[in-house]
């Protein structure tokens, strides 16, 4: 089966998820919620499914957080495991379940930061296929959920384990623009919108004028500012406001520092949008 055509559209990309992947079952009770109207007004609900670039520095409450402080509900939570890749989500069950217990509003898909930036065999057998099972699996048990891909960032000074193999992750910058195009990449294969948090990361790189460190010692990870960034771009995206002027700021930047941070997210979906 070959699924590294693009859709037209997402409604076309819904009853093609349906007919490649056919085989699960959803329970009833389920989907019963999923299409029952509902006169109460309920806030945006979002599931992020990652590993730990989704779960550190408490990222997820952050984004309820910056919601809360601009009079915005948002209710957030996770599957997010360490290493974990899109294929080892699909093959569990606790994550399976966590899709299944709740009509999200919204589902954010983020693969395993090294995976597509490896060759093409790598992103269209491994992280397309089973983004697109996964969509399968959240469409049948809401089919308004709306899907997002959170596009991640590069190693600070490029990826030496694969840099032997894959020339174009020995630097950030490399590294970063073949993250960008394979997101978007995906993005076009599944009909889905990319959340552009790589795209802000390269605002504030090492070598930038603009230069705020994001980065966890490990030169991988984001530390509390690097998901206070993200956490900015993902509560632009969902609720469609700008978090400008926001005083919350968990990772204790300095006035200019948080406004600099606010003001590129805000942007940075902004100009994504309208691409």
């Amino acid at each position: 089966m070959n699924i590294s055509y693009p859709y037209q559209n997402r409604s076309e990309a819904k009853v093609m998820h349906k007919i490649f992947f056919p085989r699960f079952i959803i329970i009833p009770i389920i989907a019963f919620m999923c299409l029952s109207p509902t006169a109460v007004a309920k806030p945006i609900s979002v599931l992020f499914i990652g590993n730990s670039f989704t779960k550190m520095n408490n990222f997820s409450e952050m984004v309820v957080n910056i919601a809360e402080e601009n009079g915005d509900t948002v209710y957030a939570d996770f599957a997010a495991i360490d290493s974990y890749t899109l294929e080892k989500h699909y093959g569990d069950k606790n994550t399976l379940d966590k899709i299944n217990s709740y009509c999200w509003d919204y589902v954010v898909l983020q693969e395993q930061s090294q995976r597509p930036v490896m060759d093409s065999a790598i992103f269209y057998g491994k992280t397309l296929k089973y983004a697109d099972a996964l969509a399968t699996v959240i469409y049948n048990n809401n089919e308004e959920t709306q899907i997002l891909l959170f596009e991640t960032w590069a190693r600070k000074y490029g990826d030496s384990e694969l840099c032997s193999r894959f020339k174009w992750t020995c630097t950030f910058e490399d590294m970063q623009n073949m993250l960008i195009y394979r997101y978007e990449l995906l993005g076009n294969a599944m009909a889905l919108p990319v959340v552009p948090c790589g795209k802000a990361w390269f605002y504030f790189a090492p070598n930038s004028s603009e230069h705020i460190d994001l980065y966890y010692p490990d030169n991988k990870h984001p530390n509390e500012v690097g998901s206070y960034l993200n956490a900015c771009i993902f509560y632009t995206y969902l609720t469609n406001h700008s978090p400008i002027g926001t005083s919350y700021n968990p990772a204790f930047l300095t006035s200019e520092e948080l406004l600099k941070i606010q003001e590129v997210a805000y942007k940075v979906v902004l100009r994504n949008v309208e691409k």
